[in-house]
């Protein structure tokens, strides 16, 4: 069997976007002054684009998006930003990103060449607040958007590299790699928490036989099945179990759960039983 570090691999992602928020230390004091208080007790930020223009939105909603691919694909590793990506995942992963990456560059670059008008409308707006020097030169505001995909190789025990005793290295070895089995072990307590989410808001919306709901009710859960298999790094035979009973049991037609009763009752009925199936399972 292939090992961890030959099935997986550390993926990390950074975005960043210009920060449209300013702090006005002026208006701050002149605030607490007026109620006879310190300058520590608050902040008062300047929204420099208040009326949020569509080519704003558009960057910081990609941004928005890759984060939330970048999750979906992936487990958690540590808290350094870092997260496990399965080989098996690699194509699917590394295409959505890159075409979400060049959106998020066009996207920048559209809003960057429009700035100009929009910061020159916004100190319109800002009256009072309004200070040119809020605003950053067209470089400065090129240089904050940034899109960054980094990857590296999964840890093992051997990549420790040090000069100890023999004995000492092995014992530093067994702890690397307890460490490193207690981390994956943690990470796949993921797929079966998304599982739960999904499963659970199904039973909830379905026992009430007059609830309205969209068809991502169902689709969720379809998607969701899609992705799981691909991030069980560890051939967990529960999760693809479970993974098959939901597949088997709560994937039905939109329409028909909102048009026949009987069948949605059943459905309610069975992602009951499979929530607290799972809710047991995780604790």
């Amino acid at each position: 069997m292939k090992t961890l570090s030959e099935k997986a691999m550390l993926v990390s992602l950074n975005i960043s976007c210009w920060d449209r928020y300013k702090f006005d230390a002026k208006v701050s004091n002149e605030v607490a002054v007026a109620h006879n208080a310190t300058n520590k007790v608050g902040r008062y930020n300047k929204n420099l684009l208040a009326f949020n223009p569509t080519s704003y939105k558009a960057v910081t909603s990609l941004a928005g998006e890759a984060r939330q691919t970048h999750y979906t694909h992936t487990l958690p590793w540590t808290d350094e930003g870092q997260r496990i990506l399965p080989c098996a995942n690699w194509t699917k992963y590394t295409d959505a990103m890159r075409t979400l990456q060049t959106k998020f560059n066009i996207a920048a670059q559209e809003f960057v060449m429009e700035a100009p008008a929009l910061f020159t409308r916004s100190l319109q707006e800002l009256n009072g607040l309004g200070n040119a020097a809020d605003f950053p030169t067209m470089q400065k505001l090129s240089e904050s958007f940034d899109f960054r995909i980094k990857f590296s190789p999964f840890p093992t025990a051997d990549d420790f590299r040090v000069t100890l005793q023999p004995s000492d290295m092995e014992a530093v070895k067994a702890e690397l790699e307890t460490n490193v089995n207690q981390a994956v072990a943690e990470a796949m307590k993921e797929p079966f928490k998304r599982l739960h989410e999904v499963v659970k808001k199904m039973a909830m919306t379905l026992v009430d036989s007059d609830a309205i709901f969209r068809d991502s009710l169902v689709t969720n859960v379809e998607e969701l099945l899609e992705v799981l298999p691909k991030l069980n790094l560890t051939d967990d035979a529960t999760l693809t179990v479970m993974c098959n009973d939901i597949r088997d049991n709560l994937v039905t037609d939109p329409d028909t759960l909102r048009q026949n009763k009987s069948v949605r009752s059943d459905i309610a009925a069975k992602a009951a039983a499979i929530q607290a199936n799972l809710a047991g399972f995780m604790a």
